[in-house]
Parts: structure tokens; sequence; C-alpha cells
């Protein structure tokens, strides 16, 4: 019984991975670019920048997202800081 059971189960796998490689499936590039920096210019201050670049298909043309991200820090400790700022999101519509 247990023979046929594995049997059973064995051929259940095998059709469905067969199954699998019939799918059509569609490849797309991107490229995510991204800077980030955060910089103390004296014992309570600094500046912190995050900027992202994404982009889709042949990579030049086709900007996908855009992230812009300055801020003002403020250091109570080396451990302990505190960061405000502004926050630039823009997602580009997909053509259609």
């Amino acid at each position: 019984m247990k023979k046929e059971f594995l049997l059973l189960v064995s051929g259940i796998f095998m059709y469905s991975s067969y199954a699998q490689v019939s799918k059509n499936t569609t490849s797309l590039s991107q490229i995510w670019a991204g800077y980030f920096n955060q910089s103390r210019v004296s014992k309570k201050l600094g500046f912190w920048l995050d900027v992202q670049v994404r982009t889709k298909d042949n990579m030049v043309d086709s900007l996908v997202t855009l992230v812009f991200r300055p801020g003002v820090t403020y250091y109570f400790t080396d451990n302990t800081r505190l960061t405000a700022g502004y926050a630039y999101m823009n997602h580009f519509a997909a053509d259609h």
C-alpha cells in the first residue's frame, strides 16, 4: 500500500512539474540606482541625502520612480540622532 501511495504522489508531482514548462513568460529589465549620504558637519549638526532612480525596458528612456529625500540631522549623542526632512516621490505612469 505504501509503495502504491508513493507512486501516485510521484506521478502527481511529475505531472504538475511538466505542466509548468508550458507557461509563457515575459522578461523585463530594470535598473535601480541610489545615492545615500549622511554627513556630519559639526558636533551637533549633520545632513542626510537619499536619491533613487528606477528605470525599466531600455534602461534610459523609461523612468518608473524617482525618490529625493534631503534632511537635516541633529545629534543628541553619537548614537542618538533626529533627522527632519522632505520626501519627494514621483511614480511615472506606464505607457499603455
